[in-house]
């Protein structure tokens, strides 16, 4: 007789006494009256787990030649009692596609090999056992027979009236043994209690474990993807990096340029501030008070052009002239003291003891002075016009 665990429940059971002739009805219909259900044997049927594989065994299969094929593999195999019937299929019928994990094929294949190649060996283990038990039974009859031929047919009998004699005298100790029993009987249900303590906490290890698993390798793969990420985030940092750094150079030369042009146009406008001053200064002259004579000649070959000076250091020095008065017009005016004073005017210097032309006497008209608009100064062409005929005054300013 053996001693096989069960699962009820997600409840660890041992069966005790189970001999070659039990079969999984004997063990259905002990676990029912242990658990006190009353419940047809048809919907309920023991299902073989190992690895993965499930396989539902019949009501008239030998548990124990089942158990003990498995050799090694004991501590791998579980005996799961199940409800079958009806009412499971059609809870499977109606069940969510999308809770349903489908394996892959390759993985399939793997398992299909390796239950056949199972079954084979599993088939070539039951035939030993058959042709072991067989053996047994050949030898267990010699040795009957040979008892029998020796003790005769009643030798059994004999047998156990003699042990029944020998132990007469040992009717006293009877409350002894029934109280070791009672303690042995107490040790086992704690046992069967601890043991299925220890089943439960198992499953639920095997459960925690697998969630664990399942989530370390979830955050492997949340790590890997932010890892993806923050490279790709780091590559874009990096190019608009360099992208800021271009624009701040561009930045920099343009506000380079800006200043530069800045500095163009304050001189401009300085310039034409200046500029216009001396347009004003020009404009705002007041010529009522330039002679009113004209010059007839002045030599070309003169050398008063090359005294004359820089055109800024004439404008500055027409503020400083003094202004000269117009000679009475019935009186006349010598040539010398007339260019002087135009001169002077003009900001034109003569040479020391140089003459710009002869001598030259000129009668002044009460005419009005005529002014051309195309010289710079606004003196380049003065006119008149008397009875002895016309004299025109041209300068070089």
């Amino acid at each position: 007789m053996s001693e096989i665990p069960f699962w009820v429940n997600d409840r660890q059971k041992w069966v005790s006494g189970i001999t070659k002739s039990t079969t999984c009805a004997d063990i259905i219909s002990s676990l029912l009256d242990a658990e006190n259900k009353s419940i047809p044997l048809e919907q309920l049927a023991i299902v073989e787990h190992w690895k993965g594989v499930q396989r539902p065994l019949s009501n008239d299969c030998k548990i124990q030649k089942l158990w003990t094929a498995w050799g090694d593999e004991k501590t791998r195999v579980k005996f799961v009692l199940k409800r079958i019937g009806r009412k499971r299929r059609r809870r499977r019928r109606y069940e969510s596609k999308d809770d349903v994990i489908y394996p892959r094929s390759s993985d399939i294949e793997k398992l299909m090999r390796i239950i056949v190649n199972q079954g084979e060996t599993i088939r070539s283990q039951l035939v030993k056992l058959h042709e072991r038990e067989k053996q047994i039974d050949v030898i267990e009859e010699t040795v009957h027979d040979a008892r029998t031929k020796l003790a005769g047919k009643d030798y059994l009998l004999r047998a156990l009236n003699e042990h029944d004699d020998g132990s007469g005298g040992e009717g006293t100790q009877t409350p002894e043994l029934i109280h070791e029993l009672e303690l042995l009987l107490t040790l086992n249900e704690r046992l069967e209690k601890t043991e299925e303590r220890i089943g439960e906490l198992t499953s639920r290890l095997e459960e925690e474990s697998g969630e664990c698993n399942e989530q370390i390798r979830q955050s492997r793969e949340d790590c890997l993807k932010l890892r993806i990420l923050n490279d790709a985030s780091s590559e874009e940092i990096s190019q608009n990096q360099r992208c800021i750094s271009g624009v701040r150079d561009l930045v920099n030369e343009r506000n380079e340029l800006a200043s530069r042009l800045e500095e163009e146009l304050d001189r401009a406008d300085f310039e034409e501030k200046e500029l216009r001053a001396k347009l004003d200064r020009i404009s705002n002259m007041d010529l009522q008070k330039v002679p009113k004579t004209d010059i007839r000649n002045i030599s070309p070959h003169s050398s008063t052009s090359g005294y004359y000076e820089e055109e800024d250091e004439e404008e500055e020095e027409m503020d400083e002239r003094e202004p000269f008065v117009i000679p009475d017009p019935s009186k006349k005016l010598s040539f010398t003291k007339f260019t002087k004073s135009i001169l002077k005017a003009v900001g034109v210097s003569l040479p020391p003891g140089g003459t710009i032309s002869k001598s030259l006497n000129i009668q002044s008209n009460k005419e009005d002075f005529v002014l051309d608009d195309n010289s710079d100064t606004g003196l380049s062409s003065l006119h008149s016009s008397t009875d002895e005929g016309t004299y025109t005054l041209d300068t070089l300013v």
